[in-house]
């Protein structure tokens, strides 16, 4: 079984109220439509650090940056290669909109484990 822990910085004192719910695949909805509304600039989000399958979780050893992505750029994470488009189909392509910030985060959204969905 994998752990993947999502630590969020926020001035937000009800974040964890909003977002964790009794119920794991409400809770992801949550998580996907926050990280949305980040993207699109409703919310803000100090930072994001993601840890995976760590007891005393460490933050990852490698930085993506995202500059100028355009249409067919790629990046590969855990293994699974996933393509920039402005018009995004299937579980590997990230939308891009000319802004960084915003690309990162769909990035972000289309890079968590799509499988814990199918698991709940």
């Amino acid at each position: 079984m994998s752990t993947l822990s999502l630590v969020f910085e926020s001035d937000r004192s009800d974040l964890t109220d909003r977002l964790v719910k009794d119920d794991a695949r409400e809770t992801i909805i949550e998580l996907e439509n926050y990280i949305k509304r980040v993207k699109g600039g409703l919310e803000n989000c100090g930072s994001l650090d993601v840890f995976v399958d760590a007891t005393d979780p460490v933050a990852a050893s490698t930085t993506i940056t995202l500059d100028t992505v355009l249409a067919t750029h790629t990046v590969t994470i855990g293994g699974v290669t996933f393509t920039a488009s402005s018009t995004p189909s299937g579980e590997v392509q990230f939308e891009i909109d000319g802004d960084d910030t915003a690309d990162a985060a769909a990035l972000v959204v289309k890079s968590m484990p799509t499988q814990l969905l199918g698991k709940l």
